[in-house]
């Protein structure tokens, strides 16, 4: 450890009470913001020093953690994170040398993690110089404040309450911001959902606390004129915030204050807007767009299927969206990977609509818009399966009796089956009812497959359609598979790759495809464009496609990557490359093998058999048996 830190703490522990932070400053030759930084940087392991309102002191059953801290106990990802907070949080630099003494590594390890992060700020329009032994960020305090919400505290509230580099006297009142923002919203009779609100209480406490460290914003050009309605919202929170941060807004931070408020809320209760009074409350133009984007995704995903209630949410939504790129906020992002992997169909029409919006509406479309839209279609698209197996239930009528037996029924099925039919024996004719499958309490001959039951059905009855129903659905989509899935594949498109560049891999692969006739021209250029929006790995397998139907024949194209290719920005390690290609009157199809391949390759035990192919013989065979065995659900 550092001899100031050294210090601080044989000055704490030779104390007999609380120490106020004014007398460590004196003890220690340094500001109180550098002593609180200190303290922060001893406890980022352990809660070694306690702290209250009158000051700190050592925590003892926790102290030998801290003293046997050695040189190197933290990782150079820790220090370069405790490194952008202390750029971003001193006004005029740090000094290098002292730095380097605080963290306890050597100045040319300090200089190399500058050196790392620059590409990183350089990506908020922010810069990191050096004067002589000085080190400071260079940028204007609006970037500063977006580098902070977006990387820093990666858009998330919750990690914004973990954070140890603000004020003590923050850090209670803090924990309270998000509920009184709520109330003073709800008094003033705006509406506002948790997601919402949550990006809201977390550009409001970045901006006390820039407030609070020096670094409010002065320039008057930035003022605008707040809409009557969020006024009197606006001026609440400020007082409220004035009050219990001892922080001073200017009017320029007033007004960005207002702009996050009127971004994140609305003038409506959601609940009462349906889809006949919804252009009461929405512009024209934004119910224009909405049936613009259903038509396209009906076109290029034919077994899409939207609830009414989409309309309305996603028009909302929408109007939102362009609200928060006129303000310059960003929503929060919850939802990381898990629509992805968990819906990869969701998540590619969620692409597919975000490339609309913003090649058609020039709206820059954010990850964390896209993960809410893709939220909004998990909610609100029908669940259309025409793999469902059909059931008509044949029954002995006894004063209604079976009506109970068919609830049942439906229950059981789930989204595997549906009742066809529910007819009495007296009424049912076989050559008038089919269905993939009968149940009935009767002891007449059916052809096909058939289960009796007893006339008041018992658990091992209902296991037993259970099961019945299980089977006769993987031979269903396994049915699909065989007749519809395995035509894609071209033995002229397999690949065996040993290289590490998944652009060149990318190109490759598309060029091919292009001279083999399969696609058009602009078949690469379209599945670069996809690959931004999104990048297509999943698990260990990316599937690269275009957004347009492009495809001249459908096809498959496999690349077997040995060893793992890093694919994309992330650099995530994949074992295989497929390449999709779908044309335009097997788009409905594409659907079905989009999930399909997700489904057999989200099991890495899959993935692995897979990529241990040699040929396009084996991978065929391989693939072909997996998919007699993997569970669609």
């Amino acid at each position: 450890m550092s001899k100031k830190t050294s210090l601080l703490l044989s000055h704490l522990q030779n104390a007999s009470s609380w120490v106020p932070c004014a007398e460590l400053s004196s003890v220690l030759g340094v500001t109180e913001r550098q002593v609180r930084n200190y303290i922060s940087q001893i406890n980022s392991g352990e809660n070694i020093i306690l702290s209250s309102s009158k000051g700190y002191r050592i925590n003892n059953t926790s102290l030998h953690t801290e003293l046997s801290f050695e040189k190197g106990s933290i990782s150079p990802q820790k220090r370069r994170q405790k490194l952008l907070f202390l750029l971003i949080s001193a006004s005029e630099g740090i000094d290098v040398f002292d730095t380097a003494d605080d963290f306890y590594v050597s100045v040319s390890s300090l200089e190399n993690d500058f050196q790392q992060l620059k590409g990183l700020t350089a990506q908020f329009d922010l810069a990191i110089r050096r004067k002589k032994d000085v080190c400071f960020l260079q940028g204007t305090e609006k970037n500063k404040r977006r580098f902070l919400r977006t990387y820093l505290f990666k858009n998330n509230w919750d990690v914004f309450m973990e954070c140890q580099e603000f004020p003590e006297q923050y850090a209670e009142s803090f924990s309270r911001l998000r509920h009184n923002l709520k109330k003073k919203i709800q008094d003033n009779h705006l509406y506002i959902n948790d997601y919402s609100l949550a990006l809201l209480s977390l550009c409001i406490g970045i901006q006390v606390l820039r407030i609070f460290n020096g670094f409010a914003i002065t320039d008057s050009a930035n003022s605008t004129m707040i809409p009557e309605a969020y006024a009197a919202t606006a001026s609440h929170i400020r007082q409220y915030l004035e009050i219990n941060y001892q922080v001073s807004l200017t009017e320029t931070e007033y007004c960005l204050l207002a702009d996050s408020l009127i971004s994140t809320t609305s003038l409506w209760d959601p609940s009462v807007i349906t889809l006949g009074n919804l252009a009461l409350y929405v512009e024209e133009k934004y119910l224009d767009m909405t049936q613009n984007i259903i038509q396209s995704v009906k076109s290029r995903y034919p077994t899409a299927a939207f609830e009414e209630s989409f309309y309305v949410k996603f028009t909302i939504h929408l109007r939102n969206c362009f609200l928060r790129k006129d303000f310059d906020t960003y929503n929060v992002n919850v939802l990381n990977n898990k629509i992805k992997y968990a819906y990869p169909l969701v998540h590619d029409i969620a692409v597919y609509i975000a490339d609309i919006l913003e090649h058609t509406y020039d709206l820059n479309m954010t990850q964390n818009e896209l993960a809410y839209i893709a939220f909004h279609l998990c909610t609100s698209l029908s669940s259309y399966n025409e793999h469902q197996i059909t059931v008509t239930y044949v029954y002995s009528d006894y004063w209604g009796y079976h009506r109970k037996t068919l609830e049942q029924l439906i229950n059981i099925l789930g989204d595997k089956g549906v009742i066809k039919q529910a007819i009495s024996v007296s009424d049912y004719f076989p050559a008038a009812y089919h269905s993939d499958l009968i149940v009935s309490d009767t002891d007449m001959p059916f052809s096909g497959p058939y289960i009796k039951i007893s006339s008041l059905p018992t658990s091992k009855d209902f296991s037993s359609i259970q099961r019945n129903v299980d089977t006769l659905y993987q031979q269903k989509k396994y049915s699909f598979f065989r007749e519809n899935f395995l035509h894609f594949f071209d033995p002229r498109c397999f690949l065996l790759y040993k290289g590490q560049d998944y652009h060149e891999l990318l190109q490759s692969m598309c060029e091919h495809v292009m001279e083999l006739g399969l696609t058009t021209d602009d078949f690469y250029p379209d599945v670069l464009k996809r690959e931004s929006l999104s990048n297509t790995a999943f698990f260990e397998v990316a599937v690269p496609h275009s957004l347009s139907v492009n495809a001249l024949h459908s096809f498959i194209s496999i690349a077997v990557c040995t060893p793992p290719l890093p694919w994309g920005e992330n650099q995530k390690n994949v074992k295989l490359v497929l390449l999709l290609g779908v044309q335009a009157n097997e788009r409905k199809a594409f659907s079905q093998i989009f999930d399909f391949l997700v489904n057999i390759l989200s099991d890495n035990q899959n993935t692995k058999k897979l990529s241990q192919a040699s040929d396009f013989s084996s991978f065929l065979d391989t693939i072909n048996r997996l998919a007699q065995t993997v569970s669609f659900d």
